[in-house]
Order: structure tokens, then C-alpha cells, then sequence
């Protein structure tokens, strides 16, 4: 294969010559190392392939052993610059075609991430992107074990990572954080996320800073990380444990009696586009003048196979009409307090509602629930301690 290319690049010839003597000419080939091959002779013929430089040789041997010399095909580069040297777009598209390869070659073509169970990989393809990694991204700027680093603090919840370069490929194996009780890893403080009464303490590591009774505010110091002993020294640790506050929240919610919202009408127009480094290009014309909402197809995220950088995707029209209707006050008060419902649930964020209360009012064209609620929760917010080992 190698031999092939070479002679390609330099170019050969098919000859066929006649002569009296044919077993004289190709003994003075041989001879004087001129190199043939695909040797045949029918009769007084001889067939065979000849580079350009040694059939220059060739010609000499005429005089010593008359014969003639036809060449019957000619191959090899040369040969066709030689054809197409005077179509410039063929070759001004030749060198765009080979300066496109090799600037290709130079990017991230692939992003394959494998070691991930509970972090979905969508989520680090996102801080990958954040950090300068992605499909296009140039190879020459990406140093795997700076990347790593900056992976880690950008993506929580792993504990372990490496990056590495395989061609145009990016593999990224990843580990992740798992929870323990006994990971002490680290010290840190207990502060409150909330405003509130505590009425519950339960902690296993630390040293408490308030009592059941006290009334204390967003950012408060609950536990603290350091231990202070007698005899004056210090101990940091990781604070463990949880506190309970019972916190108040009051909060609004309008619920217009007038809705105009832009509902499906069953009808879907797909389009195609063509993804190209994530550059999104519309394989159509014309746009969408009727109102409509969007959807893509996005492309699987791959766990280890290598795939081109290069897909078309499907993004889908739902198209819809504006529609204004008036909301029944009972239709407008259930939408009201499911809202606030919602907002309930983020609140408490699983904790023990005491009391809650719904008020319903009616203001020009909007109706507004006023929620009040009581509840039991945990305010805990951990807090690292950032601690000065250079001494």
C-alpha cells in the first residue's frame, strides 16, 4: 500500500514495446537498475510499468537495441495536476477541501462521558461547556489536568474526574460523591437559612450555639466546627446533626379572572436542521409566520462510541392559536391556590406544616390568595471552613 502511494505521488507509466530482442532490453534494465514491473511479453511485445524518472533512462537503451518505445497510459499526481492545471475552481476547491481536513483535525469532535449514575450527563456536558469543553472547541486550548481541576469545582457531587485526548475524541471518567455520615473530610459550621424559633436540636457533631426558645435570623451561627479544649487547643471538625425551627411565611399569589393563552391546535410541521459543531443550521426556507412553539430532537449523549460532530436533527412546529377566555371565580380561586400550593411545597422543603391559611380577595380583574403559613423545618445550611494550612 505504501509502494502504491509513492509511485502515486510521483507518477508511472504503462509502456509497451516492441522489439526484436526483448530479453536484451530488460537484462540492461536490470542492469543499469532501472525499475519495472508488471513484466509480460507476447510475441515480440513487452508490457510493463515504468516511473517517470526511470522511463527517462529508457529512451537511452534505443540505441542499443533497436525497438520502439509507445507509452499506453500515464497515472499519478503529477499527470493530473497537469490536466486540471488551468481549472483554478477544481483546485482552489482542492485546497479548501485539504485545508478544511486538516483545521478539522483540530477540534473536539466527540465528548464521551462514562462513570456517571446519578448525575445525568446532560448536567456535565453543561460544565464542560462552562470550562471551554465542547464539540468545535479547539484541542490545542484544552489541557486535560487544568480542566480536570476546573470540572470538579464547577460540577458538585463528584469526587473524581480525568480528561483525556484521543484524536478528535474527548473521554471523560468521572466518579462521584458519596454520602456518608463519617465523612469528616472537611470542617464546617451549622448557620440558619431561615428566620425562627428553634424548637428541636439534634446535633452529633459540633458545639451548639443555641438552645430550644431561641429566636434566631437568616445566617445565624447554629453549630459550631471548632472545638475549643481547656488546655487551649483546637479542634475542627465537620458539623453533623440537624436543627428545627418553626418558621412563618406569608406570601401573595394573582390569579387574572381574563386568560389569554396560545394553545395546540394538533398540527405539527417537522423541519430538519443541520447540527454542525452545535451550530445549529436550518435545512429549509421561509420561516413560520403563524404563531407556534418548538421542540428539537436532541441528539443522544454518548457513553464511549466515537460519532461524527455532524447529525441533522429534527426540530418540530406545534402550531397554536391565541385564545382569551374569563376564568369562573371557583376556576380562578383552584388555579390561585394550586400555585401557592407549589410555592408551599418549595417552601417547607419537606418539613411539618402546623398551621396554614388561605385569605380570597378580589381586586379590579385579578383575584389574589394571601397564604400564611406555620411550619417545622430544618434550617440547617452547611457551611465550609476555609482553613490556612500553609503554616
Amino acid at each position: 500500500m505504501i509502494l502504491f502511494i509513492y509511485r502515486y505521488l510521483f507518477g508511472y507509466l504503462y509502456v509497451r514495446i516492441k522489439s526484436e530482442n526483448p530479453e536484451k532490453l530488460l537484462n540492461l534494465c536490470a542492469t543499469n537498475g532501472i525499475g519495472i514491473w508488471r513484466v509480460s511479453i507476447k510475441n515480440n511485445l513487452i508490457y510493463f510499468k515504468i516511473g517517470i524518472a526511470s522511463f527517462k533512462k529508457l529512451r537511452i537503451f534505443k540505441r542499443k537495441v533497436p525497438c520502439k518505445i509507445h507509452i499506453t497510459k500515464k497515472v499519478g499526481l503529477p499527470f493530473f495536476i497537469a490536466k486540471n492545471k488551468k481549472r483554478y475552481g477544481f483546485i482552489a476547491g482542492f485546497i479548501i477541501f485539504i485545508a478544511t481536513i486538516y483545521f478539522m483535525s483540530g477540534l473536539v469532535w466527540n465528548i464521551c462521558i462514562s462513570g456517571n449514575k446519578n448525575i445525568k450527563s446532560s448536567e456535565i456536558l453543561a460544565s464542560l461547556n462552562k470550562i471551554g469543553i465542547y464539540e468545535g472547541a479547539f484541542i490545542k486550548d484544552i489541557n486535560p489536568e487544568d480542566k480536570r481541576n476546573e470540572l470538579l469545582l464547577e460540577q458538585k457531587g463528584l469526587s473524581w474526574a480525568a480528561i483525556n485526548i484521543e484524536g478528535a475524541k474527548v473521554t471523560v471518567d468521572v466518579n462521584e460523591t458519596k454520602a456518608s455520615e463519617n465523612d469528616a473530610d472537611f470542617a464546617s459550621n451549622f448557620v440558619s437559612m431561615e428566620d425562627g424559633v428553634i424548637k428541636k436540636i439534634e446535633v452529633k457533631r459540633g458545639i451548639t450555639k443555641v438552645k430550644v426558645g431561641d429566636v434566631v435570623q437568616k445566617g445565624q451561627l447554629l453549630v459550631s466546627g471548632v472545638e475549643e479544649y481547656d488546655d487551649g487547643t483546637v479542634n475542627f471538625t465537620r458539623s453533623m446533626g440537624n436543627v428545627y425551627a418553626e418558621v412563618n411565611y406569608s406570601f401573595e399569589t394573582v390569579q387574572p379572572l381574563k386568560v389569554t393563552e396560545f394553545i395546540k391546535t394538533g398540527e405539527v410541521k417537522t423541519r430538519k436542521i443541520l447540527d454542525f459543531y452545535g451550530l445549529k443550521i436550518p435545512l429549509f426556507l421561509g420561516g413560520m409566520e403563524e404563531p407556534y412553539v418548538t421542540a428539537i430532537e436532541q441528539p443522544k449523549i454518548s457513553s464511549g462510541n466515537s460519532y461524527l460532530p455532524i447529525k441533522i436533527i429534527s426540530k418540530r412546529f406545534y402550531k397554536t392559536e391565541e385564545t382569551t377566555y374569563e376564568l369562573r371565580k371557583e376556576q380562578a380561586e383552584a388555579r390561585a391556590i394550586n400555585a401557592a400550593e407549589e410555592r408551599v411545597k418549595k417552601l417547607i422543603n419537606n418539613g411539618e406544616i402546623i398551621t396554614k391559611n388561605h385569605t380570597i380577595t378580589t381586586k379590579g380583574e385579578n383575584l389574589i390568595v394571601k397564604t400564611e403559613i406555620k411550619c417545622l423545618k430544618d434550617v440547617v445550611f452547611e457551611e465550609k471552613l476555609l482553613l490556612d494550612t500553609s503554616n
